[in-house]
């Protein structure tokens, strides 16, 4: 999940904030970067309830990254929706677009602050442990 979230969380930030001249590439990158990110958090987490015998182990870092689990998925619907109805022919709903547009990018950066204090976490459980 490191790689999912520090990565492709990087990957999502430079796309979505410092690349603004190239659109299209950005765009693309932005897309990309977010599909592997969910992949990488799904497949990651399935395998690690797999080894736990799909059972959760009550410290913060497991707790937290259950939590990251469960929203990556949904961070990729807000986002597989908010791209259709930034392209779709709905010019009478823009402040309804521009909505959808701030929850994913709000919940973006709180996934990325989650995901970095779930991998905190996990370094302090396993190295210092």
């Amino acid at each position: 999940m490191w790689t999912a979230w520090s990565l492709c969380g990087l990957l999502q930030v430079i796309s979505a904030r410092y690349m603004g001249t190239a659109y299209v590439a950005r765009l693309k990158l932005h897309q990309i970067s977010g599909w592997l990110c969910v992949m990488l958090t799904v497949t990651s987490g399935v395998i690690i309830l797999a080894e736990s015998n799909y059972s959760i182990n009550l410290s913060y870092h497991s707790i937290s990254g259950v939590i990251t689990l469960m929203q990556s998925p949904l961070l990729l619907v807000v986002a597989i929706w908010s791209s259709y109805l930034r392209y779709s022919p709905n010019e009478w709903r823009v402040k309804f677009v521009k909505t959808i547009n701030d929850i994913h990018k709000y919940h973006g950066y709180a996934a990325i602050v989650c995901s970095q204090v779930t991998i905190s976490m996990g370094f302090a459980y396993y190295l210092i442990a």
